[in-house]
C-alpha cells in the first residue's frame, strides 16, 4: 500500500477491463477502501478512529460512519491519506490536547441558541407571505427575537406588533421570509 517514497498509495488500476469506461475511476480518484482497509490505514499511522475524528473536527460517530461506508466520498479518502504518521511522543501530545479541549458542551433543553444550520439571524427582519395568527399577508414589520434547537428541530421566536410565537423551521417557511435587514427592537424596530 506504500509507494517507493513511503507514502500511502491510493491510486486505482487504470486498465481494469471488468469496469465499464463510464464508471471506471479516473486516475485522480483514490481507490475505494473497505472498512477493514480504512482502519488498517489508521493503524499504520498509529491513530485511532477517535484521533482521526479529532483531527478532522467531526464527531466519533461521524468518523465511524465514514469508515464503515465503502462508498464514502473521495474527499474522506484524501483526508485519510493526509493524516500524519505520529511517533509515540507526538501521539501523547495529541491525546493531551484532546483531553484539554474536551467534548463540546451540549445545550440544555430549551436553551436559546443560534443554530449553525439556520439561514436567519437574530433580530433579522421578517415579512409575512401567508396570513397567520401573528400577521397578515404582506406585513413586513416582524423580526426574529430568538432561535433555539438545531437542524430539523430549529425553532424561531417571531415577533410582530400583534404578539410573538415560536415556529418550527418548516412552519416558519410556510408563513414568513427574511428580508436581510437587522432591526433594533429596543428602539422601535428601526433597521440597522
Amino acid at each position: 500500500m506504500r509507494d517507493i517514497e513511503g507514502r500511502l498509495r491510493m491510486s486505482v488500476k487504470r486498465n481494469d477491463t471488468n469496469t465499464p469506461p463510464e464508471t471506471a475511476n479516473q486516475p485522480w480518484q483514490p481507490r475505494a477502501l473497505s472498512k477493514a482497509e480504512f482502519h488498517g490505514v489508521l493503524r499504520e499511522k498509529g491513530l485511532s478512529l477517535s484521533d482521526a475524528a479529532f483531527l478532522w473536527e467531526v464527531s466519533v460517530a461521524t468518523a465511524s460512519r465514514i469508515a464503515a461506508n465503502p462508498d464514502r466520498p473521495a474527499h474522506w479518502l484524501f483526508a485519510l491519506a493526509a493524516l500524519p504518521t505520529l511517533r509515540a511522543a507526538e501521539l501523547k501530545a495529541l491525546h493531551a490536547q484532546r483531553r484539554r479541549q474536551g467534548r463540546p458542551a451540549r445545550p440544555k433543553p430549551g436553551e436559546v441558541i443560534q443554530a449553525m444550520t439556520v439561514s436567519a439571524e437574530l433580530y433579522e427582519s421578517v415579512a409575512c407571505h401567508a396570513t397567520c395568527g401573528l400577521a397578515e399577508e404582506g406585513d413586513a414589520d416582524g423580526y426574529i427575537k430568538a432561535v433555539r434547537g438545531s437542524g430539523t428541530e430549529t425553532q424561531f421566536l417571531v415577533c410582530f406588533p400583534a404578539g410573538e410565537d415560536w415556529f418550527g423551521a418548516a412552519l416558519f417557511d410556510d408563513y414568513f421570509y427574511t428580508t436581510g435587514r437587522i432591526v433594533r427592537p429596543e428602539k422601535g424596530g428601526a433597521a440597522l
